[in-house]
């Protein structure tokens, strides 16, 4: 924007009131003959020094001489002024200023000495000052600014990045008012002390303090479940810690902290102490079906001290289910061997097929080591050789199905009815041997039940190789006598140190029968005869019957 060339905007200074000249007539008219403003003579030259310019009254603003100049020329006849009261209640001055307020208040870079031919007085409107109560800026005290009066017709440039430039030193907390930028000369002030410019904001240690703990708060909350777990352990540090035999001791403690039933885990060398154990768990005979995953777990903290593998008999109440799904949950390094009950009942022997190759599906095969359908079904004569040799392959079939090859199956029967036909058909025959009931004593009994195996059935398996497992092994804690074999708690004790001695090098595998004492096997008992109910090398409380420690040659 181009402005026009003009003057230098008088000041009040130039207009100064010379004692030894006197005034203009009041009456005088200006050069177009109206009275818009009262014609005032222009100071004779004199000398401007640093000392008589803005800065000083800058500094003593408040001064008493500065504050009754100026309440007496507000109050001198040339002045004309008028009072008002906003809404606020606060009183505004409207003062018409026709006499100079102070003497010499040129900065000394607008410093102009007037010339010698210049001796006529200049118009100049009278300024209105306006006096408002309100806060002023920081810039108003800008000492570098000059003090020169914008006239009101020369044009207003504003600086959008500060505050207008123009001083007021003879007034306190001076600031302009928004209409003086649009070509009006107007002042805002009060009579109000002078206060400090806002300081900068600062942080306190309070507000750092609180920052602090809720990051560490914070903090805490995210990693106090990882602390938790490593202070509590994991599956891989339990399991290393009870790899090493010395920490067995210490099972028998949290047994006793954590199992309701007080159950007792003894220190044992070995969970291979028995490479496999029959087993029959506690309320799993339909209709009553009262199995569930606590006692599965309960019966597996027990056994899984003394060995790998389980054989169970059938599927009924869905105890495969709950036995695997316990072995997961535990983290046991244990295997299952599936039973496959089939009897004289064809719906039944249909639903047992069924429920066995749903439960194969459902599970991973290395949770399993083998499957036996059926199990003395010749010996009951529920079925022919050849009806139960059908529902062995069609086991097999499904397996091959599935694309499913490392799982055996077979089928489990006393020695005397295994044949070839039987072994033809098998990926493994299981082979009931009981020394009980060949009548032998005690003291004899593990080697008459490797003779057996080795003399009554393997020549049976000549030329066919087919594996042989020995099913059923044991010995009666009590219950009365068979011949020479004397049912008690010694002979138990002393068939179970025996038998681990002589197959505890033999290439042979083998499910020790049973894990626990079966109760509801009372429906068996003769008289004199009551030891089907006690086969268990544990009690139905799951108690020991004898230790366990430094037995089988160990």
């Amino acid at each position: 924007m181009k402005f026009e060339k003009k003057q230098r905007s008088t000041t009040i200074s130039e207009f100064r009131r010379q004692q030894d000249k006197p005034e203009k007539d009041d009456n005088d008219k200006n050069s177009d003959g109206d009275k818009k403003g009262r014609k005032l003579v222009r100071s004779q030259p004199f000398k401007i020094s640093r000392s008589n310019s803005i800065h000083v009254y800058q500094e003593y603003g408040k001064n008493t001489k500065l504050r009754n100049l100026t309440e007496s020329n507000l109050n001198s006849p040339m002045s004309s002024k008028s009072v008002r009261v906003d809404q606020n209640q606060n009183i505004e001055k409207i003062v018409t200023v026709s006499k100079p307020l102070i003497p010499n208040t040129v900065d000394d870079d607008n410093a102009q000495t007037p010339n010698s031919s210049v001796d006529q007085p200049r118009n100049l409107t009278n300024p209105t000052v306006i006096i408002r109560k309100k806060h002023v800026t920081d810039s108003d005290y800008n000492v570098n600014e000059s003090p020169i009066f914008k006239s009101a017709a020369e044009p207003s440039i504003k600086n959008e990045s500060s505050s207008p430039s123009i001083l007021y030193p003879l007034l306190d907390n001076v600031q302009i008012d928004d209409k003086f930028e649009s070509g009006e000369s107007s002042i805002v002030s009060n009579d109000i002390s002078y206060t400090s410019p806002v300081p900068k904001f600062t942080i306190s240690k309070k507000f750092i303090i609180n920052s602090l703990i809720a990051v560490i708060i914070i903090l805490l909350a995210i990693c106090s479940p990882t602390i938790i777990i490593l202070f509590h352990g994991t599956y891989y540090t339990v399991n290393k810690y009870f790899a090493n035999s010395s920490h067995l001791s210490h099972l028998q403690e949290l047994q006793n902290k954590y199992l309701p039933e007080n159950v007792q885990l003894q220190n044992v060398v070995t969970n291979n102490l028995f490479y496999g154990i029959a087993y029959g768990p506690k309320n799993s005979l339909e209709p009553n079906c009262g199995f569930n995953k606590r006692e599965a777990m309960l019966d597996l903290a027990k056994l899984s001290t003394i060995t790998k593998r389980l054989r169970i008999y059938g599927m009924q109440c869905n105890q495969a289910d709950i036995i695997l799904d316990s072995i997961q949950y535990m983290n046991l390094d244990m295997k299952l061997s599936l039973g496959v009950w089939i009897g004289s009942d064809d719906r039944s022997n249909r639903n047992q097929m069924e429920l066995m190759k749903r439960v194969i599906n459902k599970y991973p095969s290395r949770l399993f080591h083998t499957i036996f359908v059926g199990n003395e079904v010749l010996f009951r004569n529920d079925k022919s050789k050849q009806e139960l040799i059908s529902y062995i392959q069609e086991a097999k079939q499904f397996l091959r199905s599935e694309n499913i090859f490392d799982i055996p199956i077979g089928t489990a029967e006393i020695g005397s009815l295994i044949d070839a036909d039987l072994l033809r058909n098998c990926d493994f025959v299981g082979a009931n041997i009981h020394p009980f009931f060949g009548g032998v004593p005690v003291e004899e009994a593990s080697q008459w039940t490797l003779q057996f195996l080795n003399h009554q059935i393997q020549p049976r398996n000549q030329g066919i190789n087919t594996p042989i497992i020995i099913s059923e092994v044991g010995w009666p804690s009590g219950g009365g006598s068979y011949q020479r074999s004397i049912a008690s708690f010694a002979n138990s004790r002393y068939f179970v140190n025996s038998f681990l001695c002589t197959f505890r090098n033999l290439p042979i595998q083998y499910y020790y029968f049973e894990a626990f004492d079966e109760q509801w096997k009372q429906l068996y008992w003769e008289p004199e005869k009551r030891w089907e109910t006690q086969w268990g090398i544990f009690n139905e409380d799951r108690s020991n019957k004898f230790s366990l420690q430094n037995i089988g040659c160990i």
